[in-house]
């Protein structure tokens, strides 16, 4: 018995040391940079974002193929914190892969950005970037070297923050021009008129 108990007993450690190993990626979900200069703009280039506006991480091996990781957080409020985000919970971390897409993990160099939008258009910056008159926005993706769990089961020593990305202004999803829009319905009419012949 008392050997059956030690062998479960290294299953559970073993186990529970594979789960740790798997490779993970880790940024802190912290915005200003030392400079404070890197905040997100409403769509005048002077209001720095604060209540009803949020942002989200998207992180990926490469700058063009960046996959949301955590969850949407509120910029900040009140004064020099507006435009910025320090989120409460603020470690984001992520495994791979994530939605089939290989990530950056611990020690291993990737690409940030963060995509800003007004929570009173939708929930992700996704709804929001499908909704006419919405106010959305990203940095450029930035470059980074992110903490985490390595690929060969180490522990990374870099715990990077999501602060080196520059400032950026919201614009707003812009609504048809009624030219392009008139276009498109008599195109849409001539393929009925042609069909019923």
């Amino acid at each position: 018995m008392k050997k059956l108990l030690t062998v479960l007993a290294t299953l559970v450690v073993l186990n529970t040391y594979a789960q740790l190993a798997v490779p993970r990626g880790e940024i802190v979900f912290v915005t200003p940079n030392s400079a404070s200069s890197n905040f997100a703009l409403d769509v005048d280039g002077t209001t720095r974002l604060g209540t009803g506006f949020y942002g989200q991480l998207y992180v990926g091996v490469a700058a063009d193929n960046l996959q949301k990781v955590g969850s949407a957080v509120q910029f900040n409020t009140g004064g020099a914190a507006l435009g910025f985000i320090a989120a409460s919970d603020s470690t984001v971390f992520w495994n791979t892969p994530l939605n089939g897409t290989t990530m950056p993990v611990g020690d291993q160099a990737g690409f940030y950005a963060l995509r800003a939008w007004s929570g009173s258009v939708g929930s992700t910056f996704e709804s929001a970037s499908a909704t006419l008159g919405a106010k959305i926005g990203s940095s450029t993706a930035t470059n980074a070297v992110f903490g985490g769990i390595t690929s060969s089961g180490g522990f990374s020593s870099s715990f990077p923050l999501a602060n080196a990305h520059l400032s950026f202004q919201l614009s707003t999803v812009a609504v048809p021009e009624p030219a392009t829009l008139a276009l498109g319905l008599f195109g849409a009419a001539g393929m009925l008129f042609r069909r019923r012949k």
